[in-house]
């Protein structure tokens, strides 16, 4: 059996049932939530995968072992792990099934294992098990603050992690289809994960920047941090830190944070509407709390 199967039916899987409980609450929080939830899972997945390589996914999606394994990653942070947060959140279902779950998500990667599609280093199955029952009832008890909390920092993290976990799949998906550019800041001896090290970081800083301009609603802000970073990009491109193939160059970036800026205005738009609404109490206790 192909190696990509496994993975493949995961995702097939997660979206069937992402579709079914979207559909069937008319939610539209969920959304919310999802994202919310990938971006705690990506920075959890940076830090024990990039960093410490603590596991290896196997999927046979592309031909470099460490971008393969990244992109298998994705399978369980960005599909199956948070959208079964989300059924959780949504049916605020009790703590016996949440256990109940991690213990079938244990029994997944096990099962992994035994196909030899992934391959564990350091990591123990056990911890999957623990940071699954952190991560579903922090979804639970953020679906329940979504509905009823309306206080900024509420805000604040939906919108960063949110756009965290948009901003850095778009590198992903840039890197891996389109090789779009290459970082050597020598962190690792592998391409991939150095690349991955740095860009990682540099998009999660530039979410958090623009996030911040989009918060304050400050031209003035968005320009400087948009003119920064192009003089960052100028400057590792000067350098020979960042390497450009022949047919990209700087103003694709440029471009890039443009639209960047707009979705994250949008976003931050829909959050405001999706939980607080416009003419509502929810919404006039949100306002009190931006100041």
């Amino acid at each position: 059996m192909p190696h990509y199967i496994p993975f493949l039916v995961l995702i097939i899987i997660s979206v069937l049932i992402f579709v079914f409980v979207l559909w069937n609450t008319r939610d539209k929080k969920l959304i919310i939530l999802l994202f919310f939830m990938i971006g705690l899972a990506y920075v959890l997945e940076y830090f024990i995968l990039v960093l410490f390589k603590s596991y290896q996914y196997n999927p046979n999606f592309v031909h470099e072992t460490d971008l393969d394994n990244i992109l298998g990653s994705l399978v369980s942070q960005a599909f199956a792990f948070p959208v079964i947060a989300v059924l959780i959140g949504a049916y605020q279902l009790k703590f016996r099934y949440i256990v109940l779950i991690s213990f079938i998500f244990m029994g997944i990667e096990e099962l992994f294992i035994f196909l030899g599609v992934y391959t564990q280093y350091w990591w123990k199955t056990i911890y999957t098990g623990i940071f699954m029952t952190i991560g579903f009832v922090i979804a639970k008890t953020w679906h329940a603050w979504l509905s009823d909390r309306f206080e900024r920092w509420i805000h604040v993290l939906n919108l960063f992690f949110s756009l965290l976990a948009i901003n850095t799949t778009i590198m992903l998906f840039l890197l891996a289809m389109f090789k779009t550019h290459s970082i050597h800041v020598g962190w690792f001896q592998s391409e991939t994960r150095d690349v991955l090290s740095f860009n990682t970081l540099y998009v999660w800083l530039l979410t958090a920047l623009y996030s911040w301009g989009i918060l304050k609603r400050s031209l003035t802000m968005l320009g400087c941090f948009f003119l920064g970073f192009r003089i960052a990009d100028f400057v590792l491109l000067s350098t020979d830190i960042l390497v450009l193939p022949k047919w990209n160059s700087l103003g694709f970036f440029a471009l890039l944070d443009a639209v960047v800026i707009l979705f994250t205005a949008k976003y931050n738009q829909f959050i405001v509407n999706a939980c607080y609404g416009t003419d509502s109490k929810k919404f006039i206790a949100f306002m009190r709390n931006k100041h």
